[in-house]
């Protein structure tokens, strides 16, 4: 039954494991993202509306700011397809950022797990293309910088996490160690120096 209730985890999995085969122009690769995210947002919202949780902070006013700012942008833009079509894409992100928003505390305690899981398999094929293949090492990424961007976003909190007074089981700290490890080989395996860069300062 447990597991019956995480099916938004698994929806979100699912989104964030097929994006990178976007590219800009994968019309079916989007709509099946913003499928897969439009049901788990109003699914949260379904269940919160009586008391919304969306912070009414500088960050969430800032997204809903420029995002009305783009969907106004276009009445006006030389090429309003193309300006429609971006629009359409980059509105996954403040709907994955209102849905962490409405969820309940406590929630889907496997979605992070299950990121850092996918991560780790990006990781993986990208050091695969690099040993038994001699390409580039970039996964799904249309590019070794995509590739490197993506592994910093989720290597560097897991690494805060992983540094944090907070004790860990040992062999969890010992597999924790192992993966961090693959992910930082495979970011510096990109030669990507914006991927190398941010890593070191973050």
């Amino acid at each position: 039954m447990i597991v019956i209730k995480q099916w938004p985890v698994f929806f979100l999995l699912l989104a964030f494991a097929i994006a990178p085969l976007f590219h800009g122009v994968q019309a079916d690769v989007l709509v099946a993202i913003h499928i897969l995210v439009l049901v788990v947002f109003f699914k949260v919202f379904l269940d919160s509306y009586q008391k919304l949780r969306i912070p009414y902070n500088s960050v969430s006013i800032s997204i809903f700011l420029f995002y009305l700012w783009m969907a106004l942008s276009i009445s006006w833009s030389p090429a309003p397809s193309i300006s429609l079509h971006i629009f359409v894409w980059l509105s996954i992100f403040p709907i994955c950022f209102y849905i962490y928003s409405l969820k309940q505390p406590g929630d889907w305690p496997y979605l992070s797990v299950g990121i850092f899981c996918v991560t780790l398999i990006f990781a993986l094929i990208g050091i695969g293309q690099h040993f038994f293949l001699n390409v580039m090492p970039k996964s799904f990424f249309l590019t070794r910088n995509t590739h490197g961007a993506m592994l910093n976003l989720i290597a560097l909190p897991a690494t805060a996490c992983y540094i944090s007074p907070k004790k860990l089981n040992y062999r969890i700290s010992i597999i924790w160690g192992i993966v961090l490890f693959v992910l930082f080989f495979a970011i510096f395996q990109t030669s990507s120096k914006g991927a190398i860069i941010s890593f070191c300062l973050g």
